[in-house]
């Protein structure tokens, strides 16, 4: 079990202690690991995800579906639990209540999993790892910059009536007192 466990982590941990050697001696800079981020995310991690869910057989894909549903219901439904409270009952703003609920609903799947899981479990772990990267990856995605849109409507039409204040304000204040306007 141990040795199982260890051959699973000991690779991200070498792999992140790498990464802190590499920033101490200033190998990299901040563009080139932004780079190299990008392109691990964008095109190493869904290749790995899709070659692994396209070998599994058909019968194991078919077997998976009450835990897709599983993890529907759990990332989706802590979401819709954790942004309300954050939002009210920590009266929150928008954006903070919405990180704090990807943080609390989101596990790093799409990061951790290929490594520990697929360790772990071999190819029968692509189909989990590959549904929940999805609907982290996309659904979130797409909520928090519909999130994000909200905000910056709502900012742009503070701003919008706060000029109208500030614009009625000084127009009051340009009028000559009433006494002296007869």
């Amino acid at each position: 079990m141990l040795s199982t466990v260890l051959g699973a982590l000991l690779p991200i941990v070498v792999t992140i202690l790498l990464g802190f050697v590499a920033a101490w001696h200033h190998d990299f800079n901040e563009k080139q690991a932004s780079t190299l981020n990008r392109m691990v995310l964008l095109y190493a991690v869904p290749m790995g995800l899709f070659a692994g869910t396209v070998s599994t057989p058909r019968n194991v894909l078919s077997q998976d579906i009450p835990l897709v549903i599983a993890l529907c219901a759990a990332i989706i439904g802590g979401n819709a639990v954790m942004f309300p409270v954050g939002r009210f009952a920590f009266r929150a703003t928008l954006s903070v209540s919405a990180l704090a609920a990807l943080a609390v609903s989101a596990p790093a799947v799409p990061f951790v999993g290929p490594a520990v899981l697929g360790d772990l479990f071999g190819k029968a772990s692509a189909v989990p790892i590959g549904i929940a990267s999805l609907l982290i990856l996309r659904w979130f995605r797409s909520l928090f910059s519909f999130l994000r849109w909200m905000r910056n409507n709502n900012l742009r039409s503070e701003r919008a009536c706060h000029r109208t204040q500030k614009t009625q304000s000084l127009a009051m204040l340009s009028l000559p007192p009433c006494s002296s306007r007869r």
